[in-house]
């Protein structure tokens, strides 16, 4: 979802939305590699989704919930913040976003 990583970041560049990246740990780049050591067969099936967000609250209620700094450095903008999300989605309709999914399917 790096369009929410983007919009912030437009925002304020300061901010980050989390100190643990946990796609480093396990995600679509990494995971056939991992699992490899556990499955003879390991095999990745891509999912294509997105969201299209055309109200400012939920993806504020969601980026506010984020484990990042984003808290400390919006408590005093929120109302600013509101404005650019609205702004973005007048403009464009809604805000895309895309999520990168997919399912490992492994075989002993």
């Amino acid at each position: 979802m790096k369009e929410i990583t983007e919009l912030v970041k437009e925002f304020d560049p300061r901010i980050v939305l989390s100190r643990n990246c946990l796609y480093d740990q396990f995600g679509i780049e990494n995971g056939e590699k991992i699992l490899s050591s556990y499955f003879e067969d390991v095999h990745l099936v891509m999912y294509d989704d997105y969201l299209e967000v055309d109200d400012s609250e939920p993806l504020m209620d969601y980026i506010m919930s984020c484990h990042g700094n984003q808290n400390e450095i919006l408590k005093n903008q929120l109302h600013q913040f509101k404005l650019f999300l609205d702004e973005k989605i007048m403009k464009q309709g809604s805000i895309r976003i895309t999520k990168q999914a997919g399912l490992f399917i492994c075989k002993k």
